[in-house]
């Protein structure tokens, strides 16, 4: 009975381990893909990617932090109403907006994604982010 019931542990947790590998290869490839639209639609890169849905309980907050951002290219995957999209690509004209239609992966986050070479960093609370990296000194 013991031996049945170590067997069963290990069979399980092989099953989470390859559950969890599985899952992490398909994010690597969604943030791979990510960084190529990125690259595609911008030669400037930061290596900083605002994902920002309309959505969000931070839209507002991040957005007038991004509207005080204006020396740094930002590069903002934003997921709105066309009409919004259109008026904030205007208003941040100085940033690559990218509409979330255009990564459906990443659309309905609002956080920050750094990249550097093949490696990425979620950062789940923007406007933090946001003010330190680029307000802290204004």
């Amino acid at each position: 009975m013991i031996l049945w019931f170590s067997g069963l542990n290990l069979l399980l947790f092989v099953l989470l381990g390859v559950l969890l590998w599985n899952q992490k290869k398909k994010e690597n490839q969604h943030m791979q893909s990510t960084l190529d639209i990125i690259k595609q639609q911008s030669s400037q890169n930061s290596g900083i990617v605002i994902c920002l849905s309309y959505h969000s309980a931070m839209h507002k907050a991040l957005c007038e932090l991004i509207d005080r951002v204006a020396k740094n290219k930002l590069v903002i995957i934003y997921d709105a109403p066309k009409w919004l999209f259109l008026s904030k690509q205007k208003k941040w004209a100085s940033h690559l907006l990218i509409p979330g239609t255009s990564i459906p992966y990443l659309a309905d986050k609002t956080r920050v994604i750094t990249f550097f070479e093949n490696k990425y960093n979620i950062i789940n609370e923007p406007t933090e982010y946001i003010a330190y990296q680029y307000l802290q000194n204004h």
